[in-house]
C-alpha cells in the first residue's frame, strides 16, 4: 500500500483492480481452472494466492442462528 500512497502523493497513475469472487468459481472445478491458469501464463504470486484461496476454502450453513458442520 505505501507504493500506492506513494504514487497518488506524486500525482501519477495508480491500476486498480476489484475482484468480487462470491459465486463466480462455484461452478467450474477447481483443478482444472488452476491449471488452465497456469498454462495460460498466470503464474507466481497471483497463482499462489488464488490456488490457497480456492483449495484451502470451507462451507457451512447457518439457519436460525444453527450452524452445519463444515464441509471442506
Amino acid at each position: 500500500m505505501a507504493n500506492v500512497y506513494e504514487a497518488l502523493d506524486n500525482k501519477s497513475c495508480v491500476d486498480c483492480i476489484y475482484l468480487d469472487f462470491r459465486k463466480a468459481f462455484d461452478s467450474v472445478p477447481h483443478n482444472k481452472l488452476l491449471l488452465k491458469l497456469w498454462k495460460s501464463g498466470i503464474v507466481g504470486p497471483l497463482w499462489d494466492w488464488l490456488h490457497v484461496y480456492l483449495s484451502e476454502r470451507r462451507q457451512c450453513v447457518v439457519v436460525n442462528g444453527t450452524t452445519s458442520s463444515f464441509l471442506k
